[in-house]
């Protein structure tokens, strides 16, 4: 060994040295304990030979089979459990084991118990003498007397509101109104609106409002009804079909469209003659004697292009459309009836 390795080296004391050698010796039995453990088949063996030396000494007479059966069952037997006896240990050590457990169930069944008391208190309550009085009380003063001065006050208000709007609906009419048919209308709900008035009748008023509503918008409405002239489109029908009586019936009409004042189509209502419904449309014909329908037939002939196309006239004020078409007498037309499909 040179100088340097022997300068490199660690020197160890005393007592350093015999701590390792005790950690050597410690780590040695545990080894041999180990191997000791999992050599079974040498362990029974050495304790089958220990056995039957010992039988010799004391004299005893075993079998080699007794001897290996003994070791059988003790090795059956060596890692089994056997349940503790009862005792308060026990049940205490049982019991600490499962505190969480324990400790959920005590707080569920103190909340479940609170929640019992309230409704037995709250219940009490309901059922108190006080309690009865209070509801009494307040049965006395819903009674049935009471309720209908309530429905009266109820009904004089709201009697008092529609009749303003009512009111106010009529004298509106009263200053656009130019038709004289108009004038014997309002004279007549006039006469409603006072009796449903006095009567703090709410659903007459209520129907008053609304029909006066209509019959304003009626009024402010201005349009013409003109024959449809395009020369791709037709102006007129011949038709045919059956009446309530089940009779062929003809009829010739032409094909109207209405439109306000900046000449856009507006929507109206036309009552089918046909069919009795009154649908909501843009186009629709009216229905006009065989000679106006020839007349306009060859007007549209010439060049495709009606120059008598104006059916009706509706001016602001009159409650119904004039009619400007003229019959074979000069005079003009009367509404002969309206159909919207054909």
């Amino acid at each position: 060994m040179s100088a340097n390795t022997a300068e490199t080296q660690p020197h160890l004391s005393l007592n350093e040295m015999l701590r390792v050698m005790d950690v050597a010796t410690e780590l040695r039995k545990q080894r041999e304990s180990v191997e000791k453990e999992l050599a079974i088949d040498e362990t029974r063996q050495m304790l089958r030979e220990r056995l039957l030396a010992a039988t010799s000494i004391t004299g005893e007479r075993v079998s080699e089979t007794e001897v290996d059966t003994a070791i059988a069952q003790y090795y059956s037997t060596l890692y089994t459990f056997r349940e503790p006896p009862a005792s308060l240990d026990l049940r205490l050590a049982q019991a600490y084991v499962r505190r969480g457990q324990i400790g959920v169930t005590l707080v569920l069944m103190l909340a479940l118990a609170g929640v019992g008391w309230y409704m037995l208190h709250t219940s009490a309550e309901l059922f108190s003498r006080t309690s009865r009085s209070s509801r009494q009380a307040v049965q006395q003063a819903t009674s049935a007397s009471d309720l209908s001065s309530r429905l009266q006050a109820t009904a004089k208000a709201r009697t008092v509101e529609l009749t303003t709007v009512a009111s106010d609906m009529l004298e509106r009419i009263r200053a656009v109104a130019r038709d004289a048919s108009v004038t014997q209308e309002l004279e007549r709900l006039a006469g409603e609106l006072d009796v449903a008035r006095k009567q703090f009748d709410v659903k007459s008023l209520t129907e008053l409002g609304q029909r006066t509503t209509t019959l304003l918008g009626q009024l402010n409405e201005a349009y013409e009804v003109r024959i449809v002239s395009d020369p791709n489109t037709k102006s007129g029908i011949d038709r045919y079909f059956e009446d309530s009586d089940g009779k062929r019936v003809s009829g010739h009409y032409v094909i109207v469209e209405a439109r306000d004042a900046s000449g856009q189509p507006i929507t109206r209502s036309i009552r089918n003659s046909e069919t009795g419904r009154v649908e909501p449309v843009q186009r629709w014909a009216e229905r006009v004697p065989k000679e106006v329908y020839d007349r306009i037939k060859s007007d549209k002939k010439v060049d495709g292009v009606l120059d008598e196309n104006l059916f009706s006239v509706k001016q602001r004020g009159f409650q119904n459309d004039e009619i400007k078409l003229f019959g074979p007498d000069g005079q003009p037309l009367s509404r002969l009836g309206q159909i919207t499909k054909w």
